[in-house]
C-alpha cells in the first residue's frame, strides 16, 4: 500500500435554517407540551400551568384567524425592551420580555425547527429569541433562547433576536 496517498471519506454536513413551523419535527414517542395546557384565544395564548399570557405571534408577525403571518422581526436587546414596554397590543399595556425561565417554560424538546409547541404558537421561527434575563450581574450580555432545538445561549445586546411579549397574570 502507497502511504503516500491516503483517501479519507468526504463528510458532509447539510444544515437546515427553516425559520417556519410549518414542519415541525415532533417525535411522538417522548412526551410533549399537550395544548391542552394552553388556552388561546384572539393572538394571546395563556399557559395554564405557569399563569403567563404570551402573545401568540413573535414581535413583527399579524395575528389573523389563529395564525401568525409575516417574519419575526430581529432586533438588539435595547430596541427589543423599548418596543416590549411601549407594546399595547391586545387590549394590555403591561407587556415585557420574559425572564430566561419563563422563556425556558416554552420549550418542547418533543419537537425541533422548532422546539415549540407549533400549533399553539404558529410560525415560531427557529432561531433566537431574546430574554430580560443578564447572563452575569454586571455583564453585557444576556440570555437568549434558540427556538430551533431549545438550547439558551449568552448573547451580546447589540446581536439580534426574535422576541415573543408575555405579561403576567392579575
Amino acid at each position: 500500500m502507497n502511504t503516500s496517498t491516503k483517501t479519507l471519506p468526504l463528510l458532509i454536513l447539510v444544515v437546515s435554517s427553516a425559520t417556519s413551523s410549518a414542519f415541525a419535527a415532533c417525535n411522538s414517542a417522548l412526551p410533549n407540551q399537550a395544548s391542552s395546557r394552553y388556552s388561546a384565544s384572539n393572538g394571546v395564548v395563556t399557559d395554564n400551568k405557569t399563569s403567563l399570557m404570551w402573545q401568540q405571534c413573535s414581535l413583527g408577525q399579524t395575528y389573523s384567524s389563529g395564525s401568525c403571518s409575516g417574519t419575526a422581526t430581529r432586533l438588539t436587546w435595547t430596541v427589543a425592551t423599548s418596543q416590549a414596554s411601549a407594546a399595547s397590543d391586545f387590549g394590555f399595556s403591561d407587556w415585557r420580555l420574559p425572564d430566561r425561565k419563563e422563556l425556558e417554560s416554552l420549550v418542547d424538546l418533543a419537537c425541533a425547527s422548532p422546539a415549540i409547541n407549533a400549533e399553539i404558537f404558529p410560525a415560531t421561527a427557529a432561531v433566537r429569541y431574546w430574554s430580560s434575563s443578564p447572563y452575569l450581574s454586571g455583564d453585557s450580555l444576556l440570555w437568549s433562547l434558540n427556538f430551533y432545538d431549545g438550547q439558551v445561549f449568552a448573547q451580546a445586546g447589540t446581536e439580534t433576536a426574535a422576541v415573543r411579549l408575555v405579561r403576567s397574570l392579575p
